[in-house]
């Protein structure tokens, strides 16, 4: 079963910090703007997000991570569930998320729609892009779903 759990700036688990799961930058840019969950399995941090209220009617979706070794729980999934339900419960019309390229049909079956993409977002930001087998993208592409 996968539990979870609500923190703040001040409570982050030590596990998501000793890992070096986030980039520290994230985590000092983002995380006091927002609230971070994080997915339990067997007392393990397998998956966190940070939900970001942007003002009274638009929140996103920053730092989504899972641990690859559970893929098999849907746990990116559960989470984007969560956080859709997240924003329900404090009356939000629209939450975004910025990803990059290998996961838009992801998030598009899951009801986001593409609104822009920011060339060279990661680069600019936090000097470096994300690497995924091989390949690395800077460019954020931006979706959002009216709830």
């Amino acid at each position: 079963m996968i539990i979870i759990k609500q923190f703040t700036e001040q409570n982050i688990p030590k596990q998501l910090l000793y890992n070096n799961i986030w980039p520290e930058q994230l985590i000092s840019n983002e995380l006091r703007k927002g609230l971070l969950f994080c997915a339990y399995y067997k007392n393990n941090i397998v998956g966190a997000y940070i939900l970001i209220c942007n003002d009274d009617a638009n929140a996103e979706i920053t730092g989504l991570i899972t641990d690859n070794k559970y893929d098999h729980l849907n746990i990116d999934k559960i989470l984007i569930e969560h956080a859709i339900n997240q924003a329900r419960l404090i009356n939000i019309n629209r939450l975004q998320v910025g990803i990059i390229q290998p996961m838009e049909k992801f998030y598009e079956q899951l009801g986001f729609r593409k609104d822009d993409v920011i060339i060279n977002f990661f680069m600019n930001t936090y000097n470096q892009g994300i690497k995924i087998n091989d390949k690395t993208y800077s460019d954020k592409i931006m979706l959002s779903m009216f709830l």
